[in-house]
């Protein structure tokens, strides 16, 4: 499996959404930015959920954020868009 980096993402020229896929492994650096670029909305030991809203979830009208999650091999992955609460029910 390759491991995505934020350096190749800078390198690719194209936006987030664009090169991260759901599923995506990223490196610890690419963490780092998900964590640092704007407050985080949450932030625990196994999430990361980006600040700043990317759009709104048009089943509920509660704003969505991009967010990475820890897996089983304690790599972080990218899980895509989500609300405050959707995010805790991603299963691998």
């Amino acid at each position: 499996m390759t491991v995505k980096t934020k350096q190749d993402w800078y390198d690719s020229n194209t936006d987030l959404t664009q090169y991260l896929n759901i599923g995506d492994v990223i490196d610890n650096t690419f963490a780092d930015y998900f964590l640092n670029v704007l407050p985080p909305i949450i932030m625990e030991r196994n999430l990361i959920m980006m600040g700043g809203a990317c759009s709104t979830c048009p089943q509920t009208g509660k704003n969505t954020y991009l967010a990475i999650q820890k897996n089983d091999k304690d790599q972080w992955v990218y899980i895509g868009e989500h609300t405050r609460t959707s995010a805790y029910n991603h299963k691998f």
